[in-house]
């Protein structure tokens, strides 16, 4: 029986691109990535067994010879190169290790740390870009990884091409990919929307205020709740000023929406992309004081 102390492979995912769809209940051939030549395969337990697919396409975890250090498990006409997890837990050590330097040195600089590590990215002998070329930079950086304005995001972007950072992004086990999931099961953050001109339009209620919210796919939500403060001033030939949405929420290009009023009427929100305002308009039948003025829509950020 095999020792545990063998290079270990998996878990991933048996995938074909031309399906869509796992490959499933198949026996994997498994060679050396580097001689071409068959290797033995074992389970965790160590007991010597084929490498097989589940009826999704899951490969469990298993172990080869010390010395293997990189295989191409193939299913039919889908092959899957993997690495020794040591080499990648040692590699994302280094990263970690090469990531707090850099925010320490970005530091006494005052430089933002973002800026230090896409420096280190991008230089070819540096520890962070050995790490990365090693796991493709997925766990040690995921959270500036993750974030699409920082320089770390552009730097390892144009190193590996959108491509790499997708597969990243999908790939099931990945840091990257749980930190994702992480992010996306976070609470929201609601940003205030400043009121223009309380005499005219002011919040219906405190518990109830014109706010925005960004998920991680750059999907903005306005909700709120405000009222006007003086009758007949939303009118078709008026358009009134209320709001001013933070630059970084503020849509790609200008959106109208139809809203509910009080009662059965309607109104017409306006949201200006340049400037980020939001408008009413167009009430239908008599505004009266108190009005009520209700928003809740979405789009994608610019």
């Amino acid at each position: 029986m095999a020792e545990l102390t063998q290079t270990v492979f998996g878990p991933t995912l048996a995938f074909d691109p031309a399906t869509g769809r796992g490959v499933p209940a198949k026996v994997g051939r498994v060679v050396d990535a580097v001689t071409g030549a068959p290797v033995t395969t074992y389970t965790m337990d160590g007991v010597p067994g084929p490498v097989v697919t589940n009826s999704k396409g899951y490969v469990a975890p298993f172990q080869c010879d010390p010395g293997v250090t990189s295989v191409l498990v193939s299913f039919g006409s889908v092959t899957l190169p993997l690495i020794d997890q040591t080499a990648v837990l040692e590699a994302g050590a280094a990263a970690v290790a090469a990531q707090a330097a850099a925010e320490d040195a970005a530091e006494l600089v005052g430089a933002p740390a973002d800026l230090a590590i896409a420096a280190a990215v991008l230089a070819v002998d540096s520890a962070t870009r050995n790490a990365l070329d090693s796991v493709l930079g997925d766990g040690p950086i995921a959270g500036l990884v993750n974030n699409e304005d920082s320089a770390t995001r552009r730097a390892i972007t144009e190193h590996f091409g959108d491509a790499a950072m997708a597969r990243l992004v999908a790939q099931t086990g990945s840091a990257l990919n749980a930190a994702i999931k992480a992010l996306a099961g976070a609470p929201p953050v609601w940003v205030d929307c400043p009121l223009t001109d309380k005499a005219k339009i002011d919040l219906y209620t405190a518990s109830l205020p014109i706010q925005v919210s960004k998920d991680i796919t750059g999907t903005v939500t306005l909700e709120g709740t405000a009222r006007a403060m003086q009758a007949s001033i939303i009118t078709s030939a008026t358009e009134v000023v209320f709001a001013t949405i933070p630059a970084g929420y503020r849509p790609r290009r200008d959106q109208r929406v139809l809203c509910q009023g009080s009662s059965n009427e309607n109104w017409l929100l306006g949201v200006n992309a340049a400037a980020g305002t939001l408008t009413a308009s167009r009430y239908t039948g008599t505004q009266n004081v108190n009005a009520w003025l209700p928003v809740n829509t979405s789009w994608k950020a610019a």
